[in-house]
């Protein structure tokens, strides 16, 4: 029997929605989009604690630049340590 662990315990998954859910869920969560999604706003976070959280140069060239060369420190830092 399938189970879904809701607020109330465990309870029998009923309907299709609850047990594509399940399916979904099992295992770990590794290569999937949501896992991307995470990696990719902690690492936005970290450029920002560390390197600042505002661009200086003004225009879209400019600041596509500036960006690579943050990203670029940041791994740079990364290797080293």
């Amino acid at each position: 029997m399938k189970t879904v662990t809701g607020r109330y315990g465990r309870k029998p998954a009923n309907g299709s929605y609850p047990s594509q859910m399940q399916r979904q869920l099992r295992g770990g969560q590794a290569g999937k989009r949501y896992a991307q999604r995470a990696q990719a706003e902690t690492v936005m976070s970290i450029l920002k604690r560390n390197l600042g959280d505002c661009l200086r140069t003004r225009t879209t060239h400019r600041r596509e630049i500036e960006m690579r060369l943050k990203v670029l420190t940041h791994n740079i830092t990364i290797i080293r340590y």
